[in-house]
Formats: structure tokens, C-alpha cells, sequence
């Protein structure tokens, strides 16, 4: 039941295409933040996690997105929930040499990892424990450093006002 009912998310999701801001917080400092793939932009100094799939094509517009932002840090927590494929590319891309290149490289370019290994330390499992808990079942899901979740892909203005601490 519960898989039938992301999959519905998933393509409701897509047919409306829409970002969505939640009514609830998530204690930012609370994440684990060593089970996620750390890419800074600039300096670093504002904060963003985002739960996502690597197969989400949501995800894939919002990467190219995070790529023009400035003093950003992302992390991304790998949430293999898609497609069968998806817990074999998320330990690939974890296992890789650079962790947030190899996921860049995914996501803009579409070119997996070299070789698709796993190394026994991906927090793939910790993760979609972790969004269980957190109650987060859609890909993307962002979770702002003030604690503000938004679960679909922003545009780049939004991103900006949110990270500024504005609602769009």
C-alpha cells in the first residue's frame, strides 16, 4: 500500500509539476548530516538539505538550479524510492572517490559513475529510515537551515528568497 501510494505522489507530482511548502518544521541541526553528499557553493554560509531519488526528473531541474545559487552549502540525502535502480545508483554514487561530483555529474549530465560498486557504507538504508520518521515521502523534498520544508522543485527566484528567509 505504502509503495502505491508514492508512486501516486510521484505522478501526481509530475502532472502538476508544483512545489509545495509544508505547514511543519524539521529541526535542521537534528539531521544527520554526515549521511548526505556535501556540495558548497561560495562560501558555504546558508544551509539547504534536500531528500532525493536519483532518478527523480524533478531533481534533475532543481540540481541545475542549486548550481547558480552562491554561498550554499547543499546536502543531499540519498532517497532511493523511484525505481528498482534507484538504491544500486545511490550506493554507486556514495561509493564513488567525490561523493558530489559523482552525483553532479548524474544529475546534469546524465553519466553514472564509473564503476557501479558498492563499498558497504552507504546510508541509503539510514536515510529512508530518517524521511520515514520525518514523515517525508516525496522527491525533491528541501528542508530550509530555519527549519521550513518544501517538498517539488523550486525556481531559482524562490530558491533565492528562501534561502533569505522569505516565503514565496
Amino acid at each position: 500500500m505504502r509503495a502505491r501510494w508514492l508512486a501516486l505522489s510521484f505522478v501526481l507530482a509530475m502532472v502538476i509539476g508544483i512545489a509545495h511548502a509544508q505547514d511543519r518544521r524539521i529541526d535542521f541541526a537534528s539531521l544527520p548530516l554526515g549521511h548526505a553528499i556535501e556540495s558548497i557553493h561560495g562560501t558555504g554560509a546558508r544551509r539547504i538539505a534536500v531528500f532525493e531519488d536519483p532518478y527523480c526528473p524533478f531533481y534533475r531541474r532543481l540540481e541545475r538550479e542549486l548550481q547558480a545559487l552562491d554561498d550554499v552549502t547543499v546536502y543531499v540525502f540519498l532517497f532511493p524510492i523511484l525505481t528498482p535502480q534507484s538504491r544500486p545508483m545511490s550506493d554507486a554514487i556514495w561509493c564513488a572517490p567525490d561523493r558530489a561530483r559523482a552525483w553532479q555529474t548524474w544529475m546534469i549530465e546524465g553519466r553514472a559513475p564509473d564503476a557501479a560498486r558498492s563499498c558497504g557504507t552507504s546510508p541509503a538504508a539510514d536515510n529512508l529510515a530518517l524521511a520515514a520518521r520525518l514523515d517525508i515521502r516525496i522527491t525533491p523534498t528541501i528542508v530550509f537551515a530555519d527549519g521550513t520544508l518544501v517538498t517539488g522543485a523550486l525556481p531559482l527566484d524562490d530558491l533565492q528568497a528562501m534561502l533569505n528567509g522569505a516565503r514565496p
